[in-house]
Parts: structure tokens; C-alpha cells; sequence
């Protein structure tokens, strides 16, 4: 529950560090200080530089992935996307173009060129590394890759491309017959539209506009599809009752850390209750119209 800087923080305390850099090197060389040979180190500031420029491209992708409403193929589709580029970092770090790694790119400038051939293959090894990792932790959406198409192309899937071994608990046995029905039903419009508006919703995220909410249009677009399709309609709702993030419950966390703090060690469970639902509901209550209904205060 408790943190003392939090993931994104480190990311941005790397950046601020690394800006000033060469104010903080002038003021410990005349301040004498002899606890950070670190300063000096040529294989150190390399490794510091590299590592503020991997911490961005991580801290960017952390912050697609936060967030209320994002369903899961959403977030896959952000995963996938940070795959690609680390294939990209890692040609980018082979060629010594360094075009996606600026500070790095700054410090070889400088350095010597035995100590950069070093680094490189260093780095390569880590970008490496961190694509396996990443690859290893998210393998199993990999194998729903093609069932959670269903979710928003519905009209145009193949059931011979969907995995449904791990949903077999659903009696879903006549999924085959009723996608075919759906597929060549009014109902496909319904998709075509949702689309259009997941669109709209994703430009204006882009443009932060408004905040996004995937899950909620998508839900509205499936309580419009009848009953006659309810073996589509479980698959659909168990795809998007997975949770593809930690993010919900590290904000209840987060939230639970301002309410019960040491000044406040006095709540009771009940009411620590009563405010975390406060803090983390969507309801808004019409107060002007619940006040209307009031009998205000007469004077005596």
C-alpha cells in the first residue's frame, strides 16, 4: 500500500537528473566531494543515459495502459505496439543510428570508440532481454489474439480462428450456427457504428480532448444485440470481464493511502468503507435538486 516513489516517478526523476546533469557533475567537483567517482565513470554515464531513454519508452507505454474502461484487446493492441518498437530499438541501437535514444546518442559523441563498441553490445542484450520478458509475461492473451476480435468484429470473424478451449465451461456449443446467423443479420450494423464511434473516441484521445471510455460503448453496443445470440453474447461479456490491468485496484490503493493516513488513524473500518466508496464512485447525485427538497432554515 505504501510507496515511497512510485514507478512512473523514478522514470522522471532519471529525465530531471540526467537535464542537469552537467550542473550537478560542476557543483561536486567544487564542492570536493569523493563519495561519487560514479561522475567520472565513462561506462557509468553511459549506462545512466541509456537507461533515462529506455525509462521514457517504458514510462509512455505505462501510461497507455492506465486508465478506466480500456477492454482488453485495447490493451493487447498496446502491448503488440511496444513489441514492434523494441525490434525497432534494437536495430536502432545495432546501426548506431541512436535515433530513438537522443541522451545516449549525445554521450557517444563524446565517448571513445572502443567504450561505445562495448555498450552497444551491452544494450542490444537488454533490449533483447526485455522483449523476451515482455513477450513471456503477456503469452497468454497471445493465444486469445484471434477470440478477442470478437468483441468489436463480430460481423466479419472466423470461428475457425477462435480458441475457445478455456471456455468450454460456458456451454457454448452452438456458437458455430449462431455466428453464422448473426453474420448474415440487421444486427451487423450495430458493429459497423460501434467502430465509427471507438474511432471518434480514439481521436479525441489523441487530441486530449475528453476521457475515453472503450468498454462502456462497446457494453452498449452488445445490449442492443436480442438474446437469440446469447452463446456470442457470454463469450463477449467473459472476454471483457478479464482483467488486462492492476490499474483499477492500485487507484483504490492509491485512494485508500489519502483517506486513512496517520492524521486519520481513528476511522473505523466501516467509515474508511463509506469514504473509499465515495472517493471511487461514478454517481453523481443531483445535489441542487436533492437541496430543493429541503425545508430550509427559518429564522426564529
Amino acid at each position: 500500500m505504501f510507496s515511497n516513489v512510485r514507478w512512473l516517478s523514478r522514470g522522471k526523476v532519471l529525465e530531471q537528473f540526467v537535464e542537469c546533469f552537467e550542473e550537478i557533475t560542476v557543483f561536486i567537483e567544487n564542492k570536493d566531494l569523493a563519495n561519487f567517482p560514479q561522475i567520472n565513470d565513462q561506462k557509468w554515464v553511459s549506462n545512466l543515459m541509456f537507461f533515462t531513454d529506455l525509462s521514457v519508452h517504458m514510462n509512455e507505454l505505462n501510461l497507455k495502459l492506465q486508465g478506466f474502461g480500456k477492454s482488453i484487446d485495447v490493451m493487447f493492441g498496446y502491448i503488440k505496439s511496444f513489441e514492434s518498437k523494441l525490434k525497432i530499438f534494437k536495430r536502432d541501437i545495432e546501426t548506431k543510428t541512436c535515433k530513438y535514444f537522443p541522451r545516449i546518442k549525445k554521450y557517444f559523441e563524446k565517448a571513445t570508440t572502443t567504450s561505445v563498441m562495448e555498450s552497444i553490445l551491452m544494450y542490444q542484450n537488454i533490449v533483447n532481454s526485455l522483449f523476451e520478458q515482455l513477450s513471456e509475461r503477456f503469452n497468454p492473451f497471445r493465444s486469445l489474439e484471434q477470440t478477442i476480435k470478437i468483441i468489436k468484429y463480430p460481423d466479419v470473424v472466423v470461428y475457425s480462428t477462435l480458441e475457445l478451449k478455456d471456455f468450454q465451461w460456458m456451454q457454448i456449443d452452438d456458437l458455430e450456427m449462431q455466428l453464422s446467423d448473426f453474420q448474415g443479420s440487421i444486427w451487423t450494423h450495430v458493429f459497423v457504428d460501434l467502430r465509427s464511434k471507438l474511432e471518434n473516441l480514439e481521436r479525441n484521445r489523441l487530441n486530449n480532448e475528453e476521457e475515453c471510455n472503450y468498454e462502456q460503448e462497446i457494453l452498449s453496443a452488445w445490449n442492443r444485440v436480442p438474446d437469440t445470440f446469447s452463446n456470442i453474447k457470454n463469450l463477449v461479456m467473459a472476454l471483457l470481464t478479464i482483467f488486462s490491468s492492476t490499474y483499477i485496484c492500485e487507484t483504490l490503493f492509491s485512494a485508500l493511502n489519502n483517506i486513512k493516513m496517520n492524521k486519520r488513524n481513528w476511522l473505523t473500518d466501516e467509515v474508511s468503507g463509506a469514504c473509499l466508496a465515495l472517493k471511487c464512485t461514478k454517481y453523481e447525485p443531483a445535489i441542487k435538486e436533492l437541496a430543493d427538497k429541503l425545508q430550509h432554515q427559518k429564522s426564529h
